[in-house]
Parts: C-alpha cells; sequence; structure tokens
C-alpha cells in the first residue's frame, strides 16, 4: 500500500475548570483544505507512481478548524455525551487514471491517534472521542458514507472505497462528522493534551 497524504491531523486538548458552567472543555483541531466540491476546491489530484491513479483527502474548513466540547457542571461525567462544534466535512476520492488489467484501485482514509490525553499523570482515553457520520449536501452522486466510529489507540481504518475498471472513473466517500466526548467518567482538573490524530490517505496498488 503507497501512503499518498498525510496533512490531516488533530490537536486535541481536554481542560477543566473551578467555576461556572463549564466544568470540563475539549478541543480539536485540524489542519484543513478546500472540499473537493466545495466553492473553494483548491486541492490537487495527487499523482501515485505506477500512474494507475489519483487520490485527494481533504476536509471544508478554511484554516485551522477547532472542534470544541463544552461540558456543564451539572452534566459532568453522567454519560450524557457532549456534541463537539463545528461538524466537518471530509471527502476522499480516487480516480482512475491508467489501466492495470484485472485490478481495480483501492482508497483508504486512516486515522492514527494516541492512547490518551494526559494531565500529568492523569488521562482521559482517545476511546471518549466518538462521532457519527451525515451526508452532505451537494457530494457528487454515488457518495459512499463514512460510517460511524470511535477513535482507538493507534492506526485504524475510517472508510474505504474501490473504483470499478474503467478508465477516467472517480469514486468518491464523505460525510458530515460531528465528534461527540462520551462523558461518562469525572476526571480530575487540569489541562488535557494536546493529542495529535493524523489521517493519511493510501492507494492499493
Amino acid at each position: 500500500m503507497k501512503t499518498i497524504d498525510r496533512r490531516k491531523s488533530w490537536d486535541m486538548t481536554a481542560s477543566r475548570n473551578n467555576a461556572g458552567t463549564a466544568a470540563l472543555t475539549l478541543y480539536l483541531c485540524a489542519t484543513a483544505v478546500a472540499f473537493l466540491h466545495g466553492s473553494q476546491a483548491s486541492a490537487a489530484w495527487i499523482d501515485i507512481t505506477p500512474a494507475a491513479g489519483q487520490v485527494i483527502l481533504q476536509i471544508n474548513y478554511a484554516g485551522t478548524p477547532t472542534v470544541m466540547f463544552t461540558v456543564p457542571a451539572a452534566l459532568l461525567g453522567n454519560g450524557t455525551a457532549i456534541a463537539g462544534t463545528p461538524a466537518l466535512e471530509f471527502e476522499l476520492s480516487i480516480r482512475r487514471t491508467g489501466v492495470i488489467i484485472g485490478t481495480p484501485l483501492t482508497a483508504t482514509m486512516t486515522a492514527t491517534a494516541p492512547a490518551a490525553l494526559f494531565s500529568g499523570a492523569n488521562q482521559i482515553p482517545i476511546t471518549a472521542i466518538s462521532w457519527t457520520s451525515a451526508a452532505i449536501a451537494g457530494a457528487p452522486g454515488g457518495t459512499t458514507l463514512i460510517p460511524n466510529g470511535s477513535f482507538v489507540a493507534g492506526p485504524q481504518t475510517i472508510v474505504g472505497i474501490t473504483t470499478p475498471f474503467i478508465f477516467g472513473t472517480t469514486v468518491y466517500a464523505g460525510g458530515a462528522l460531528t465528534f461527540y466526548f462520551d462523558n461518562n467518567t469525572i476526571y480530575p482538573q487540569g489541562t488535557y493534551g494536546p493529542a495529535t490524530v493524523n489521517y493519511t490517505a493510501s492507494r492499493n496498488p
């Protein structure tokens, strides 16, 4: 498998204060590029050798998006999942540009996460962060919806797509992802993180 794009990453920070209703706050930040079919579609196809296909992995947010979770003191640790804002749109695309007889092309989006967010000896496990996925308005026809999921320590496959054998065919996967903090545990006060989750696009063959 040939890795081609490691530009997508999250910086995650969690903090807790002593006063007010914001008892626990988590932040997720990501490097972003223009969305493929959005008004600022500026990213280029990335070629792989041999030149049988091209792949794009994109996030539709200008600058560095920050997803924030705020847990009111009254809900702290009670199991009420806390949605982060904003939702982020991801798109993985693969386009056949050459012919490999008898071999379809597959693109895979992978996330590699640390085990936890740390504050000294205290930690919030990465498994406390999950996401749901919704279809994106204006997405190309036939787009595969990125499935719901949650982070694990280490690499995990988020979605995969495969081209047919027809020259020039483009296949898409995408979704508007809303991230959640599970809020099942009361964590000690402190600032947790930052941690980084790297998103990688790869193509096989």
